[in-house]
């Protein structure tokens, strides 16, 4: 039975790394992305010559919105582990409703991220979009 532990304690590392790594990646792809316009504004085409700014407009609000829930699932990691902790301290949950719970919460992270690298994808379709228009005009 130990090794099957050691083995879940593997995997549960490896989950929890992949998705720390994914988090991490996607604050410098989304900072990147906001550097990226500024530099095309700035470099390739100013405001004053730019066309269907609300491309450019829905790209930042959306790479916005990416970053804000970022920091919110960092913030709900940090809030499961500690409802983890004191579960396993106060030891009034079997491993099975533990397992559960810990399942119940992961879930919430997973749907944040989802919905993260969602709102990203679309932030680089608006990007694509307004500078392909931006660059052919």
């Amino acid at each position: 039975m130990s090794e099957n532990n050691d083995y879940r304690a593997s995997l549960e590392h490896a989950i929890s790394g992949s998705e720390d790594d994914f988090e991490k990646n996607l604050v410098y792809l989304s900072a990147g992305s906001l550097v990226l316009s500024i530099g095309f504004i700035e470099k390739i085409v100013p405001m004053d010559n730019a066309k269907y700014t609300g491309f450019l407009i829905v790209w930042w609000c959306l790479i916005a919105l990416t970053l804000l829930l970022n920091l919110a699932s960092y913030l709900i990691s940090a809030d499961n582990g500690t409802k983890a902790r004191e579960d396993l301290d106060n030891d009034v949950l079997d491993d099975k409703e533990r397992y559960e719970k810990v399942k119940s919460r992961n879930k919430t992270i997973r749907k944040v991220n989802w919905t993260s690298y969602t709102l990203f994808s679309l932030g680089i379709i608006s990007m694509i979009i307004y500078c392909s228009i931006n660059v052919v005009i």
